[in-house]
């Protein structure tokens, strides 16, 4: 829930798509936040290489990604937010590294599909 409400406040209030990998931890702390892309308005394009290339060199066992939504709708992720999560996720094991959480923020609000079981299929 802290997580959520911190992410709302970061990125929840912009204008175009924007995708953020918080790298934790053994003890589930950040220590590395890198903002991966900024989209369009409802577009954006991530690759699961940009991710794993700065775990490995950042040593992080775990990471929370998360996205807004800036029409402020997100109370169902897309298709597109599920399919690229689950990929991530089945990417992310086998290289070892551990997929937290997804979350989908608003100005106001977040969605965890860690929450709603939606990490894999």
């Amino acid at each position: 829930e802290q997580l959520g409400k911190f992410l709302s406040a970061e990125i929840g209030n912009y204008s175009q798509e924007i995708f953020k990998v918080l790298y934790l931890n053994i003890k589930n702390e950040v220590i590395y936040k890198q903002e991966l892309f900024a989209g369009i308005i409802s577009t954006m394009a991530v690759e699961p290489f940009q991710i794993i290339q700065t775990a490995v060199l950042v040593n992080t066992p775990r990471i929370i990604i998360a996205h807004n939504h800036p029409s402020g709708r997100f109370d169902e992720p897309s298709q597109n937010d599920i399919t690229f999560t689950q990929n991530l996720n089945k990417i992310l094991k086998m290289v070892g590294i551990e997929l937290i959480d997804s979350i989908i923020v608003s100005p106001n609000s977040y969605y965890s599909l860690a929450d709603n079981r939606l990490l894999s299929e």
